[in-house]
C-alpha cells in the first residue's frame, strides 16, 4: 500500500532458459481514505523434464477504506488459474541415465493437475481503549476451488468450497507503573468442503464410467489466548499461551456401494510458556516449552489399503500427531554506522528438541500418497544464523542448520510389489531431512553515478545426504549449487528501471530437488533445475 495522495505503478518481463517467460504490473493508489492496490502475474514455462510444461495466471487485489479516525475495512481477494503437467519421480537407475526422462506412464498417462481457484476476504479492524492501544479485529472470508487431475488410475474432477471466520481482541495496557502487558484472545474457525468424482483415466482422457463418487468435509474451530508480559520491565519478558482446536472429518460416499461413510474427531488443548531475558540491552537469550499438535489435513485422510478396516473412507488408523517442544537460543546485534568495518550485525542461535508422538508419515503405492503414524521420534537441532554489512555497500549473510531427526519406536506394515511385510524402523533416520544446510548470500550494492546504481547477488547453498526412504535403505546424493545475479537501476525523476540477469545453478551440478519419500516401487527422485539463464526489465513510477 501506498500512504499519502496519488499512487505508484510497476511492470516488468523476464525471459530464461526452458521456455520461461514471465510478466505482470502492480498498481497502488491512495488519498487520505482510501488505499488500492492491484497486481496481476503470468507465468509460462517450458520446463526442464519432458512433460513438465506449466502456466499460471495470478490477480491479487486489496482495498482499505478508512472508518472514521480508528477504524478501517479492508475487502481483499485473489484468483489463479494454471496447469501443470507433471513427469512423474525416477528410479535411482533411471535418474543416473537421464534425470530429465519423464517417467513413461506419466506421458501415457498424461499426469497433470488443472487448477482455478479464488478467495475474497473482508476485515475490520478499530482502535480504542487509553490511548487507542486496544484493537479488535473481525474477518470473514470465503473461497472456491476447481480441480481436475490425472493419475495412473484415474481421472479426478474436484471441487473445494471454503468458508472461514476470526475474531481477535488485543489489549495494551501497564501492570503497575512500568510493566508492559500484551493480551491477545480470539477464535477462528474454517470449513471447506466439496464432491470429488473419478473416471478411468484412458491415456490422459476421462472415461465414461465413474468409478468414485463421494463428498468430503473439514471443520475446525479454534480458541487461543496469548499473553506477554514483563516481569522485570526491559529485562525480563514472560509469554504465555494456550490454543484449543477440535477438527471433524466427514466422507459420504455415493459410488462405490459398499463403502462406508465415516466421521471423525479429534479435540485438544495445547499450552506454550516462554522466557525471554536480556542480558544487554543488545542480547537476549530465549528459551520456550510447549505441546503442539498437528492434525491431518483433509487429503491425508484418505483410507489406505493396509488399514484396519479398508471399507471406511476415512482412515480409522490416523491420529494427530502431538510433539513436546524444547527451545532455547540468543540472538542480538550490533550497530556502529561510523564504524569502517562490519558496520551492522545481526545474529540469531537457537537449539530445539522435538519429542514427537505418532508423526504423520507419507508412503507411496502407485503414485498415490497414504499416511500412517511413526509411534515416536525424536528431532534435534541447532540452526544459526548471521547477517552483517561488512563495508557500507556490501551485505553478508550465512545461515546453517543441524539436524539430528530419528525414529525412536516405529513398527508398521508395509506395501511391497511382493506383498506386505512388517517391518521395525526404530533408530533409524527420518528420511528427506538433510544433517547439514549450509548457505551464504553476499549482496553488492554501489553507486555509479547520481542517477545509476548497481547491485550484484550471489547466492550458494550445500546440502547433505538425505535418506529417501524409512527402511534408510538408499540415500539422495549431497550437493552444492550457487546462484549469480547482478541488475543496474536508472532513475528519473518518478520514473525508474531496473534491468537485470542471472544464472541459476551456475556450475550445472546434477541433484535431487524433491524426493518422493516412502515409494513402493524405489520411484524417489525428481531432479532440480539445471543451469537456466535469465534477463528482465521492471518499470515504476509515481503516478
Amino acid at each position: 500500500m501506498y500512504g499519502g495522495r496519488g499512487g505508484r505503478g510497476a511492470a516488468g518481463s523476464q525471459a530464461g532458459g526452458n521456455g520461461m517467460n514471465t510478466s505482470g504490473f502492480k498498481l497502488g493508489l491512495a488519498n487520505d481514505a482510501n488505499k488500492f492496490f492491484l497486481s496481476y502475474n503470468y507465468l509460462n514455462i517450458d520446463g526442464y523434464r519432458q512433460h513438465s510444461s506449466e502456466y499460471q495466471h495470478l490477480v491479487n487485489t486489496a482495498y482499505v477504506a478508512s472508518v472514521g479516525e480508528l477504524s478501517n475495512l479492508t475487502v481483499q481477494g485473489y484468483y489463479a488459474d494454471g496447469l501443470n503437467k507433471l513427469p512423474g519421480s525416477l528410479t535411482k537407475a533411471e535418474f543416473e541415465a537421464d534425470p530429465f526422462q519423464a517417467w513413461p506412464v506419466a506421458v501415457a498417462q498424461d499426469f497433470k493437475r488443472d487448477s482455478r481457484k479464488g478467495q475474497v476476504g473482508l476485515t475490520y479492524r478499530t482502535r480504542f481503549g487509553k490511548g487507542n492501544s486496544d484493537e479488535v479485529e473481525v474477518t470473514g472470508y470465503g473461497g472456491l476451488k476447481e480441480l481436475e487431475q490425472t493419475d495412473p488410475d484415474f481421472y479426478t474432477f474436484s471441487t473445494r468450497y471454503s468458508l472461514g471466520s476470526l475474531l481477535r481482541f488485543t489489549k495494551r495496557d501497564l501492570v503497575g507503573d512500568e510493566r508492559r502487558n500484551l493480551l491477545t484472545v480470539g477464535m477462528d474457525y474454517a470449513f471447506q468442503a466439496g464432491p470429488i468424482t473419478q473416471f478411468d483415466n484412458v491415456s490422459g482422457t476421462k472415461g465414461v464410467s465413474v468409478q468414485n463418487e463421494y463428498k468430503e468435509a473439514l471443520s475446525n474451530i479454534g480458541f487461543y489466548l496469548l499473553d506477554r508480559i514483563d516481569i522485570l520491565p526491559e529485562r525480563l519478558e514472560l509469554l504465555v499461551s494456550g490454543r484449543f482446536d477440535r477438527f471433524a472429518y466427514t466422507h459420504d460416499i455415493y459410488i462405490p456401494f459398499g463403502s462406508l461413510d465415516t466421521n471423525r474427531a479429534f479435540q485438544n488443548f495445547a499450552p506454550r510458556a516462554g522466557l525471554t531475558i536480556k542480558i544487554s540491552p543488545v542480547v537476549a537469550v530465549y528459551t520456550s516449552y510447549g505441546l503442539s499438535y498437528e492434525y491431518p489435513a483433509l487429503a491425508e485422510m484418505g483410507n489406505t489399503p493396509l488399514s484396519s478396516n479398508i471399507k471406511y473412507s476415512i482412515n480409522p488408523d490416523l491420529v494427530p500427531q502431538s510433539s513436546k517442544n524444547f527451545e532455547l537460543g540468543i540472538k542480538g546485534n550490533h550497530v556502529d554506522l561510523d564504524a569502517s568495518f562490519m558496520r551492522k550485525v545481526f545474529f540469531d542461535i537457537t537449539f530445539f528438541d522435538y519429542m514427537i508422538n505418532d508423526e504423520i508419515v507419507p508412503f507411496i503405492i502407485n503414485q498415490k500418497a497414504y499416511f500412517r503414524n511413526a509411534a515416536k521420534t525424536h528431532r534435534v537441532g541447532l540452526e544459526a544464523g548471521i547477517k552483517t554489512h561488512p563495508f557500507k555497500e556490501t551485505e553478508m549473510t550465512v545461515n546453517y542448520t543441524y539436524t539430528r531427526f530419528k525414529y525412536e519406536e516405529y513398527k508398521t506394515q508395509v506395501f511391497t510389489p511382493s506383498g506386505t511385510v512388517d517391518e521395525d524402523y526404530s533408530g533409524n533416520v527420518v528420511p528427506s531431512v538433510p544433517q547439514h544446510i549450509f548457505n551464504f548470500i553476499f549482496a553488492y550494492e554501489f553507486e555509479i553515478t547520481e542517477d545509476i546504481s548497481g547491485l550484484a547477488l550471489w547466492d550458494c547453498d550445500y546440502i547433505s545426504e538425505m535418506y529417501v526412504n524409512d527402511a534408510n535403505a538408499e540415500k539422495s546424493p549431497p550437493y552444492f549449487y550457487g546462484n549469480f545475479m547482478v541488475g543496474t537501476t536508472v532513475t528519473l525523476g518518478n520514473f525508474s528501471a531496473v534491468l537485470y540477469g542471472g544464472m541459476n545453478n551456475i556450475f550445472d551440478r546434477r541433484y535431487s530437488g524433491f524426493i518422493n519419500i516412502n515409494d513402493f516401487a524405489g520411484r524417489y527422485y525428481e531432479t532440480g533445475e539445471p543451469r537456466t539463464g535469465y534477463a528482465g526489465i521492471k518499470l515504476r513510477t509515481n503516478i
